[in-house]
Formats: structure tokens, sequence, C-alpha cells
């Protein structure tokens, strides 16, 4: 996921816009659950590869390949793209 988020926040920023990409370690099934509530309470987006366990039923969006994740992600929150969350019709990809 990272990769791909990386690379298409470059491209962003070469446009002018600001995004940065940092990743968060967590392990265990119940912190990971736990975390993704805590953070989609804050009004934040939530992107999930897609796995075993409850984080992609609690994920705004679910993505199998983790290059399209990170991309998809970082398009989700540019100034500039036209792609948004709440215009899709279907969560996992």
């Amino acid at each position: 996921m990272v990769p791909g988020a990386i690379t298409e926040a470059d491209r962003h920023n070469i446009r002018g816009e600001h995004i940065s990409v940092d990743t968060i370690p967590l392990v265990g099934e119940m912190p990971l659950a736990a975390a993704v509530r805590d953070v989609r309470a804050q009004g934040l987006l939530v992107v999930s590869l897609n796995m075993a366990g409850s984080v992609p039923d609690a994920a705004d969006l679910v993505v199998t390949d983790p290059v399209q994740a990170g991309v998809m992600t970082v398009m989700a929150v540019a100034d500039t793209a036209k792609f948004t969350v709440e215009r899709l019709t279907r969560r996992v990809f």
C-alpha cells in the first residue's frame, strides 16, 4: 500500500499539493479493529487491504491490490483529484 501511496503523493506534490504518507504499525486483531473505529470516529478515511479479520468490515474502502489501495487513498485526499469515496457504488475492489 505504501509504494502506491508514495508514488501518487509525489505526482500530486509536483503539482503543488502537500501530501505526506505515514504508516502506523499495529499488531493484533482487537487493537487493529479498535484503532479503525477510533480513526473513523475522528472523521478520517480508512482504507484496508482485503484480509481476514474485522478490519475490512469497519473500513471505508477495501482494496485487494496494495499499490491500487495506496493510489486510491491519495486520490481520495488530494485537492486536485476528482476521486471521492462517497461517490462509489461499491466499497470493495
